[in-house]
Formats: structure tokens, sequence, C-alpha cells
């Protein structure tokens, strides 16, 4: 994987990518569990659609605000686990200088603090505040856009070659799923 450390700049989704939560750790709280899987529900329905108010529509979708269920959601990240493999990514990208920076389908910035990495992140995009979610490559633009670096000299690590690999090869830069480090 020497070719990620040639470029000069790395994206990372984030769920199931940068912090993983376990079954027992979702289950826990029985109140989420059913608009958790009411969101992803919604959010398979809309994948790869430019959608006039993602938020609203998914608001209404689960009967509350998604800024609420944002909030409520990004507490289970203080148990996420962050492999070891991405960790050590991490240390040794820091050590380059080079941006890093997330994409993710959902809010970020509340699950970073709640597991103690919101520092050093460049640009963290959540994809729908720009109405699109992943395979679309909006929020790859807007991560390029923020550190200023071309799709071709940018590496998107993520979990899902049906979302994240679509969306990187949309885009026009290397996908690495995490599977693969």
């Amino acid at each position: 994987m020497q070719f990620i450390y040639d470029k000069s700049g790395l994206i990372f989704d984030l769920d199931n990518t940068l912090a993983e939560l376990t079954l027992m750790t979702v289950i826990s709280h029985p109140r989420l569990v059913g608009k958790l899987i009411h969101l992803k529900s919604a959010c398979d329905r809309l994948r790869g659609l430019r959608h006039p108010d993602l938020m609203e529509a998914l608001s209404d979708t689960l009967d509350m605000p998604i800024h609420e269920l944002d909030r409520l959601t990004a507490k289970l990240y203080r148990k996420a686990r962050i492999p070891k493999r991405i960790k050590r990514l991490i240390s040794i990208w820091d050590e380059t200088g080079k941006p890093r920076a997330i994409v993710s389908d959902h809010c970020g910035i509340g699950k970073l603090k709640a597991m103690g990495l919101d520092k050093g992140w460049s640009a963290v995009i959540n994809c729908r505040e720009h109405n699109a979610f992943k395979p679309l490559p909006d929020g790859l633009w807007a991560a390029a856009a923020q550190i200023g670096l071309p799709p071709s000299e940018l590496v998107f690590i993520g979990d899902r070659s049906d979302t994240d690999g679509l969306a990187a090869y949309g885009f026009g830069c290397q996908f690495v799923d995490i599977r693969d480090l």
C-alpha cells in the first residue's frame, strides 16, 4: 500500500471504516434501534439521487429532526473501536504533514468528538448537507475544495465498494477498501 503515501491527501469514510460499533453497543440503546433501521432504509432509498432537501426528507421519515438523531447516535461512539491499522495509518500520515479529511453520509463531528478524534482533520464533510449520498461524489468534491487538491492526488478509504468505491470512481480518485489495508 505504499502508493497511499505517494498521494498528497487522504480521505476516510467514517462509519465502519474509521470507527466500528459492536452490535451490542447499538442494541443496548433500544430507543435508537428502530430509528437507525428507518434511517438506513431511507438512506438506501435516496442513495444515488440528488434531493432538494435531504435533511428534511430524513427528518420526515424518522418523525424526528435528523440533527437530534445525530446527537443521540454520537453518544454511541464513545464505545467505538478504531481499527489498529487505521490508527497506524493516521499516525504515519500525520508525520508527513499532508491533509486528511472525512467524507461521510452522516454527521461526523459529534462522533469524532465522542471518540477523541476531532483534531487534525482538514475537512469533515457530511454528504447530507450536500443533498447527495454516496455513490454521488459531491462530498468528495467538497472535501477536495476545502483541502485544495485535485482528485488525482487523493485516496479515499472506505468499507463499501458500492458506495465509497463508486463515489471515488465518479470523483476520479483511487479507492482503497479498508479490508485491503
